[in-house]
């Protein structure tokens, strides 16, 4: 009879161990479910970050590119009226349309 209810208290002591392995088992789970989590929205957030500097930073070169086209056509224009040359012009017309250009692409992108 006195083996029989060391067994059973063997028995009763061994799936209380189970249980308290089982709960800690879950809360490893979920905490490590709550990480990733945690992880993936540092990610989205960090590409969202990444994307509107890439964009600024394109803005900020497109804004440099038009106006430096803008005063290099002021440039030929000058000097095609000083000279009185038509080729100083044309290469003046043709900057001036890449100028209208980057402006139009900085519109886009604002």
């Amino acid at each position: 009879m006195l083996a029989a209810f060391r067994t059973s208290t063997s028995v009763t002591n061994n799936c209380c161990c189970i249980v308290q392995v089982l709960d800690k088992y879950s809360a490893y789970l979920e905490d490590k479910k709550k990480n990733r989590s945690k992880v993936v929205a540092g990610q989205k957030r960090k590409a969202l970050s990444d994307e509107v500097s890439e964009l600024k930073a394109k803005r900020e070169a497109l804004q440099t590119d038009a106006e430096a086209l803008s005063a290099a056509a002021d440039d030929f224009s000058e000097k095609a009226e000083k000279l009185l040359q038509l080729t100083l012009v044309a290469k003046a017309n043709g900057i001036c349309r890449a100028a209208r250009k980057k402006t139009e692409e900085l519109k886009e992108v604002n």
